[in-house]
């Protein structure tokens, strides 16, 4: 966990992340699942306030911010480690805002 839930010192880190599935189609013959089994899973790229990373999790949130009831946070994302395939801590002061015009 981390030392402090305050997002002035709180890292933001883009985890990459290997998703997992589930079939939805109903009933496959043989040779359909043999094509699904050779299909590969998709890697998921995710940005957000690290809140934990143990030998269990990784855990971020989308929004955070102290504020009057403290610390808050929303949108949060718990990834299995072994799920995990990378995670690189960005920086988080002076980001530059781009018009979307």
């Amino acid at each position: 966990m981390v030392d402090s839930f305050d997002v002035a010192t709180m890292k933001i880190v883009k985890v990459i992340w290997t998703d997992c599935e589930k079939h939805e189609d109903g009933w496959l013959t043989e040779d359909e699942i043999v094509r699904y089994i050779d299909l590969p899973l998709k890697i998921m790229h995710s940005i957000g306030w690290l809140l934990c990373a143990d030998d269990r999790w990784v855990i971020i949130a989308q929004s955070a911010g102290n504020d009057r009831d403290g610390f808050t946070a929303s949108e949060i994302l718990k990834i299995p480690r072994a799920m995990v395939d990378n995670m690189v801590t960005l920086p988080n002061g002076n980001v530059a805002i781009l018009d979307c015009e």
